[in-house]
């Protein structure tokens, strides 16, 4: 994988929201890294923060070869079955309310 194509790849993690950003590790700052190549003799992808120029080295490899359209479409299902499911507790709910409505008359005839 040549540099720009792991550049890429992590564009595309940071860019994604289902996976938890990299974020700068100097304390106070809340700035999102970003990559960079590094022009230097050993050359390779480091990430850089655009607030304090904190700069971290590592990078794990799963960031390279992250499967981002599997995950989406995964996501996707997740998010279809969660909306079904909160369809279903609100029905439940309003069932339930109708059953036991707390302004409901009591006949105190057959409560005696």
């Amino acid at each position: 994988m040549t540099n720009e194509e792991k550049v890429e790849a992590v564009k595309k993690w940071q860019e994604c929201e289902f996976v938890h950003q990299f974020v700068c590790g100097a304390d106070g700052c809340d700035g999102v890294l970003v990559p960079e190549i590094n022009k230097g003799l050993n050359g390779g992808v480091y990430l850089l923060c655009p607030k304090c120029s904190y700069s971290q080295d590592h990078i794990p490899d799963m960031v390279y070869y992250f499967d981002f359209e599997h995950l989406s479409n995964l996501m996707s299902v997740i998010g279809v079955v969660q909306k079904a499911k909160a369809e279903e507790d609100d029905r439940i709910n309003e069932a339930l309310s109708e059953i036991y409505a707390p302004n409901t008359p009591i006949d105190d005839d057959k409560h005696q």
